[in-house]
């Protein structure tokens, strides 16, 4: 009798929580999202992105370009690689960073170092330049666009990874404010 009379006090037996946990017959929603059953996703207040990779760039961006005007060297054409950041179709960078891959022949890279890249205002495009650092200013060598990072239904991805039209690979780590 004891038995029968504990299981019909189990108020979670017929209560659905999508993004939460049962407590006491109604949905305790984590931090990210709310409504009865947990089933409605907050807009972060802030996205912030904490590290870049990028792997398979294509070859030729580093192939037969004339790099640096010192030609001293056998090495004076490689590219000393950094990583510029945009919003949107903005020409200003809001992130420049501190890792630098001198005489690069490399087609991976990854940037991260004091990296806190805060992404608000509907989450535009990000656009990633990777630039030559050798000649008097960063000078552009490669673009990698990214969109979607973030949507209403998506969750929230601590990564996000995605191809451009050239197979060149991106990885986005991100964190999430509310």
């Amino acid at each position: 009798m004891l038995v029968v009379f504990l299981a019909s006090c189990d108020r979670c037996k017929n209560t659905i929580c999508e993004n939460g946990e049962c407590e006491r017959g109604f949905c305790k929603c984590p931090e990210a999202y709310v409504g009865d059953a947990c089933e409605i996703q907050n807009r972060p207040e802030t996205i912030t992105l904490t590290r870049v990779e990028f792997t398979d760039l294509p070859e030729e961006i580093f192939i037969n370009r004339k790099w640096d005007s010192d030609t001293s060297t056998a090495n004076a054409f490689r590219p000393d690689v950094m990583l510029q950041i945009k919003l949107g179709n903005n020409t200003d960078e809001i992130f420049n960073s501190v890792e630098r891959y001198p005489d690069a022949e490399l087609t991976e890279f990854a940037f991260g170092e004091q990296m806190r890249v805060k992404i608000s205002d509907g989450f535009p495009a990000l656009n990633f330049h990777l630039a030559d650092l050798d000649s008097d200013g960063p000078e552009f060598m490669y673009n990698v666009q990214v969109l979607g990072y973030y949507t209403p239904t998506n969750g929230f991805p601590s990564e996000v990874s995605g191809q451009n039209e050239d197979g060149a690979k991106s990885t986005l780590y991100l964190e999430y404010q509310y």
